[in-house]
Formats: structure tokens, sequence, C-alpha cells
């Protein structure tokens, strides 16, 4: 099983972050298959096979983010529907469920404020979150300062993770 695969049965979050960084590095090595499956090697350690269905992995993705014209940014379709699935269950949870509304009244002021800032780019609460720990962890590794505060980076992880549970939840029951 893949590592994408084990992630997204344990958290949809995760699973997504894990997801945009594939994109990154994909972007990184400018879609070179050869630097691609060094860093990959260097990173994780694989049995041939797995080795070969994981490159094999990273090369479909790389098509599809040429096909959808992402070799500069964004995001492929298949994770905006993830992420689409993730706001529909935030709408209805916002409703029903009083823990969650507490954590997601905890991020609201940064939620509002980077939606009203983000000129479009951010379209949605919960991607709002997901980029807010994406560029929180893109920070980390060049040894800089996130840009978002500690609080606000907090009441994100808290909001997703508790999302992340209910999704699983969900999809274990539907399953």
């Amino acid at each position: 099983m893949l590592i994408a695969d084990k992630k997204k049965k344990e958290s949809i979050t995760d699973y997504l972050l894990f997801m945009y960084q594939t994109e990154e590095l994909i972007r990184q090595y400018h879609f070179d298959f050869k630097k691609i499956e060094h860093h990959v090697s260097s990173h994780y350690s694989f049995e041939k096979e797995e080795k070969e269905s994981t490159m094999n992995w990273y090369r479909t993705l790389a098509e599809q983010m040429k096909q959808q014209r992402l070799e500069e940014r964004g995001h492929l379709d298949f994770l905006h529907e993830d992420i689409k699935s993730l706001g529909s269950l935030s709408m209805e949870l916002l409703k029903v469920d009083k823990e969650y509304r507490l954590l997601y009244d905890k991020a609201k002021i940064f939620i509002q404020k980077n939606l009203e800032g983000g000129n479009g780019s951010l379209s949605a609460p919960i991607f709002t979150c997901l980029h807010a720990l994406f560029d929180a962890q893109k920070a980390r590794q060049k040894g800089e300062m996130p840009k978002i505060s500690g609080e606000d980076l907090h009441a994100c992880q808290e909001t997703l993770a508790y999302l992340s549970y209910k999704y699983k939840q969900r999809k274990n029951v539907t399953s």
C-alpha cells in the first residue's frame, strides 16, 4: 500500500498535506524523474516492487498535473473533491456538533481574515486552514518562522483534526 493510501485511511488532513507536499516535490524537481526518484529513495526504504509502484504513482501524478496545467501552482482536481467533501462535512457539523462549533469558532477570525484578503485564491474555510498548515510546514522546512501566529495555527490544527476524525468515522460507517 502506498504511503498516500495509508495516510488517507488514517487522516484526510494528513493525506491532503502529504499530497500538497508531493505536488511541490514534483514542481521543485521540474518533473525530472531521476531527481524525484533519488529524493524519494533517500527518504524511504522500499522493496523493489514497492519502489516501482511508488515511482509509477509519482509519474501518474506528474502527468495529471501537466494535463491540468498545474506545473507552477494549484492542486489536482481529485484533491479539490476531497476538500469539498470536508467542507460539506464542516458545514453539516457546524449545525449539529457543539464541540466542532467551539473548535471552529477559535479559528473563525483567522479564516475570515484570510478569506477576505485572499483575492479569491482561498475560497473555502477548510481550504484556508489546510493552506495555513501547509504554509507553516513549508516555512519550518526552510528554517523560517511561519507567518501564521501559533494561536491561529493551533486553532486550525484542532479544527482539522476533529473534522478528520469525523470524516474517518463517516467513511468507516459507509465503507
